[in-house]
């Protein structure tokens, strides 16, 4: 243990020499860092005294110790200082600083095991070293040179940028303010682009004519601001004229719809109208179209295959109505019309005046009917060759409660209100006013009639243009003359019921102060008016044939002969061929025989009367007790016990009976309110 204890105290001595050591260097190194070339170390004295060791007196080898020393880092010197160390003695272990010094103790042995020897340990260094370094520094360092001021520069400062301001969006248009569907029409340039939307939704199928609709309609709201964005038509909300810059968006009148060939209709070909177009009552004035056919002068080329008007043709889903149209300029080829060319929808409550003109198939208002007109009205000029109307050119549909009235010309099938009615045709609650001229097939109200008329008159004159060549015309197999009051031709499907006339008829051949010519039916009507001509002229018919029938119907106007050759004149009817009939019919005698010869004079079979027993009867008696028929009903034989209509007025005893028709559904009949188809007798 002694032993033990001895080595310890060894240990301790050699680990405070190298911890002294190791202090020196750190000096030393610090030293060389800072650039001293030659530092000066001072060894302590201490370090060259050699500790008395006295052995144990146990001579056993001590164990070698090698304490090992954590040195602290220290910096790599940048250059290698000379070091003189101090003599060492042998026993004592050279200290370095690189190295772990190893200690031998040497013994003497000696047999006093009871002396305790004496060991002085080498005394720990402090922390200052006893060392005088003198570091002289090699790099000068140089100053940092203070800038030399320069001028202040002038600060122009950054304008504050001016901000953009957000642009305001342009507010979308309602184009249907009062919510009814209909899209809302200002000016002519928003009725031209009606034909890139014929169904009036607002949203044009033809993309690219998307652009030319948004031009005349911009910025809409969403479905044109229409009801949950469903449009179905348009609607005027001003009066506009062609001719006034005021009714153009731009301010400016297009000259390319005032001349030359003028308005295109709107809906050609295969691409019709089928919406809505309701006028409010509104006007357009100065429709101007000139577009005869001639490729030269009009590019579109409208032909035979196309129809004129402000719109060229409509479906069976279109409407139009509570419109005017004023002052038109029309000219076409077929199927020409103020407004429509070809109709196939309804027209309500629409008039027009003007001058409308074309080969075949002019009316007014329609070139062409297959739909429905109603309430509606014309005052114009027609000119053409066949099938012309004052309201209508052809009709296989229905017109009610409408009239007509001007000049109305033409060659063959020409009426002051329709040209031609079909077999679907009828006309009810309508009349004619103004004059009809015509060479072949030629009426008051209708030229040639295959439907059905009723409660319809005729107040104007009808004038037969005279036929160069007789045997040319029949070679043709064309009629001849065939001038009527109401009606030029009424054929074997036609019917004319509860109607009159009172227009002043002249023609050369088969005239009539109802019908020029009959082989339909015809019931209680009468004509009032006289007629003049030169072959088969009667008071009611020039000539009834091919199985027509005429029953409870009057005569009272005077038949006039014209020429020295004529023949087949009468009363009622100029002739009346086998197989045909006349039922409970009158005409009268005083009138008639004060103008021709009593033996060219023929009933063909009709009943004449004076004219006293044609005034008196008040009421359904006399002459006139078979009179009252349900006409719609009637059997083949007419005979009135299967029912009673009662449209019938006989007045006063000093008047010919009237009928009781009512035009404008008020509940008066037109002699009532008018007194012009009130007749007093002689």
């Amino acid at each position: 243990m002694f032993a033990l204890r001895i080595l310890k105290r060894d240990a301790t001595a050699v680990l405070a020499s190298v911890t002294a050591f190791l202090a020196v260097m750190a000096v030393f190194l610090s030293a060389c860092n800072s650039g001293d070339p030659t530092p000066t170390v001072a060894v302590p004295a201490t370090a060259t005294a050699s500790p008395t060791v006295r052995p144990t007196p146990t001579p056993e080898p001590p164990p070698t110790v090698a304490p090992t020393a954590t040195p602290t880092p220290m910096a790599t010197p940048t250059s290698t200082p000379t070091f003189t160390p101090t003599p060492t003695p042998t026993d004592t272990p050279t200290a370095t600083a690189t190295s772990t010094p190893t200690h031998t103790a040497t013994a003497t042995p000696t047999p006093t095991p009871t002396i305790t020897p004496t060991f002085t340990p080498t005394p720990a260094p402090t922390d200052t070293p006893t060392a005088t370094a003198t570091f002289t520094p090699t790099h000068t360092a140089t100053p940092t040179p203070t800038p030399t001021p320069t001028d202040t520069p002038t600060i122009t400062p950054t304008p504050t940028p001016t901000p953009t301001p957000t642009p305001t969006p342009t507010p979308m248009i309602d184009y249907d303010v009062d919510d009814d569907g209909l899209i809302e029409v200002r000016y002519l340039e928003q009725l031209d682009v009606i034909r890139h939307d014929l169904v009036g939704t607002g949203k044009p199928k033809n993309l690219s004519r998307v652009a030319h609709h948004r031009s005349a309609f911009p910025w809409p709201e969403s479905g044109m601001g229409c009801p949950g964005g469903v449009c179905e038509g348009y609607e005027l909300m001003r009066d506009l004229d062609f001719r006034d810059g005021d009714s153009y968006a731009s301010g400016t009148v297009n000259s390319k719809w005032t001349d030359g060939v003028g308005w295109l209709p709107i809906g050609l070909g295969e691409r019709t109208f089928s919406a809505k177009f309701n006028g409010n009552g509104y006007a357009i004035s100065n429709l101007y179209i000139s577009r005869p056919g001639d490729t030269k002068t009009d590019p579109i080329g409208l032909n035979e295959t196309e129809s004129t008007g402000l719109f060229g043709r409509t479906t069976d889903e279109s409407e139009i109505s509570n419109v005017r149209l004023l002052d038109v300029q029309v000219l076409g080829v077929v199927r020409v019309g103020g407004m429509v060319g070809l109709n196939n929808g309804r027209i309500h409550n629409v008039s027009i005046s003007g001058e409308v003109s074309g080969n075949a198939g002019v009316g007014g208002l329609t070139g062409s009917n297959l739909g429905e007109i109603v309430a509606s009205s014309a005052d114009v000029s027609v000119t053409g060759r066949d099938e012309i109307g004052g309201l209508v050119g052809i009709s296989d549909g229905r017109v009610a409660g409408s009239h007509a009235t001007g000049k109305v010309s033409g060659r063959l099938n020409v009426g002051g209100l329709l040209g031609w009615s079909g077999k679907s045709g009828l006309i009810t609650g309508s009349y004619f006013t103004g004059d009809a001229i015509g060479t072949q097939v030629l009426g008051g109200l209708a030229g040639r009639n295959e439907g059905e008329i009723t409660r319809s008159y005729s107040a104007g004159t009808v004038s037969g243009r005279p036929v160069a060549n007789t045997q040319q015309v029949s070679r043709l197999g064309l009629a001849v003359s065939h001038a009527g009051g109401l009606v030029g031709l009424n054929r074997s499907h036609g019917s004319i019921t509860k109607s009159y006339s009172i227009a002043q008829v002249g023609g050369d051949y088969r005239a009539g102060g109802l019908v020029g010519g009959n082989s339909g039916t015809i019931i209680a009507t009468y004509a009032a008016g006289d007629v003049a001509g030169e072959s088969a002229v009667g008071g009611l018919l020039g000539v009834n044939f091919g199985g027509g029938v005429v029953v409870t119907s009057y005569a009272a106007g005077r038949t006039i002969k014209r020429g020295e050759d004529g023949f087949s004149f009468g009363g009622l009817i100029g002739s009346n061929y086998e197989g045909s009939r006349v039922i409970d019919s009158y005409w009268n005698t005083h009138s008639t025989r004060r103008q021709l010869d009593s033996d060219r004079v023929t009933d063909s079979g009709a009943r004449g009367v004076i004219a006293a027993h044609m005034v008196s009867p008040t009421s359904y008696e006399g002459i006139y007790s078979h009179w009252n028929l349900d006409v719609d009903n009637a059997d083949g034989d007419f005979d009135p016990s299967t029912g009673r209509d009662d449209f019938w007025d006989f007045g006063t005893s000093g008047q010919y009976p009237a009928l009781r028709v009512d035009f404008d559904g008020d509940g008066v009949a037109t002699w009532q309110e008018f007194g012009d188809q009130r007749q007093s007798g002689p």
